[in-house]
């Protein structure tokens, strides 16, 4: 937030999904998180992938997390869904993207386009105005306690290099080529 970051706190209630044990049904609620992060990516840098574009790409820090008592009372069907399993997020909007737009006003009006093709069932966004740390403190409550802290998924993931298949270096390239070819490099 020191850097003009914009927190906004994001709440996923996913789909009743047939798993067992718990750890089996994190996966595949991680993977619905990253694809509705994909979906808003290119709102923020054209080129998402560009590693020059990278400080233009939003943070999200997502963990799952359990139902636990409160005062105001979560539905029944909210706790008994996949045993109340479901995901909190910090999300940080950069201070210059593309976005120009207030991202949970954003977000709600494209709720659905957002969670389309995913077990996501619900998606709630809320803007974090007066209380970043104990709004992070909430979202990672479970982490830690009752769940590993591998479960915490961070976006926008590190890039993985990939090698390029070709390129094997010289050495390689000299044997591969045809013997009159190699007379021509002085090889």
């Amino acid at each position: 937030m020191d850097q003009g970051y914009k927190p906004f706190f994001l709440s996923f209630m996913f789909q009743p999904v047939s798993f067992s044990p718990k750890e089996n049904f994190i996966p595949l609620a991680q993977g619905d998180i990253r694809r509705f992060y994909s979906r808003i990516v290119t709102r923020f840098a054209h080129r998402p992938n560009d590693i020059r574009e990278r400080n233009k790409l939003p943070i999200m820090l997502a963990a799952p997390d359990l139902p636990v008592p409160k005062t105001e009372k979560s539905s029944i069907q909210d706790v008994s869904i996949n045993d109340g399993l479901h995901f909190h997020a910090m999300f940080l909007q950069p201070p210059v993207s593309r976005f120009k737009r207030k991202f949970h006003l954003w977000a709600k009006a494209n709720h659905d386009q957002l969670i389309d093709e995913t077990h996501i069932a619900r998606l709630w966004v809320g803007r974090v105005v007066h209380t970043p740390d104990y709004m992070t403190e909430y979202a990672f409550k479970t982490v830690g306690n009752k769940l590993s802290m591998d479960t915490i998924l961070v976006l926008p993931e590190e890039r993985k290099t990939t090698v390029n298949p070709t390129d094997k270096g010289y050495d390689e390239a000299c044997r591969r080529l045809p013997r009159r070819s190699k007379k021509r490099i002085g090889a």
